[in-house]
């Protein structure tokens, strides 16, 4: 049991068109970005009103992930990642996987470094988008994102360790 001073007050809501994808990731100004089902993604302001709000290819996965550089990362259904920067403008799109959907959002390391989660593999891109490796990670679905060590030298997925820089 606990007892608090005041009650908690809902400051707004805003509806998603379709309903949310995962959870929200929120930059060090408090602009809120979420995954919306209809294939958008909105970026929110800390008072409530809409910034701005951006189209996706495809359905989104997971939560968005954002680097220290102020853009957003999407993972999607097809296996790709797309890059925004903070006023909504899409930097690139690539393919993760081998034909196969994402099933995590993305991780982003200090580096700039992204990594998802594809079924039972791991996926790593640079922060231009390139390929830098993949490597099978587990015999079986996995619906959770990758995470990384303190040092950020090892990423973990269930009972599975990598390199960071070589997978």
């Amino acid at each position: 049991p606990a007892s608090l001073d005041s009650e908690p007050i809902q400051l707004w809501n805003i509806p998603l068109p379709g309903g949310n994808v995962g959870n929200p990731a929120i930059n060090a100004n408090g602009t809120v970005f979420i995954n919306a089902h209809d294939k958008l993604l909105l970026a929110i302001n800390p008072d409530g009103s809409m910034l701005w709000q951006a189209p996706l290819d495809e359905v989104p996965v997971g939560a968005p992930a954002l680097d220290s550089n102020n853009r957003i990362f999407v993972s999607d259904v097809k296996g790709y990642v797309t890059a925004f920067d903070a006023d909504g403008n899409r930097i690139w799109r690539v393919r993760a996987s081998t034909g196969r959907g994402a099933t995590s959002g993305p991780l982003v390391d200090a580096k700039g470094n992204i990594y998802l989660t594809i079924i039972d593999t791991v996926s790593a891109l640079s922060p231009q988008g390139e390929l830098l490796w993949r490597t099978s990670a587990a015999d079986l679905y996995l619906e959770e994102p990758p995470r990384l060590s303190p040092d950020q030298s090892l990423i973990f997925l269930k009972n599975t360790v990598m390199q960071t820089d070589t997978g």
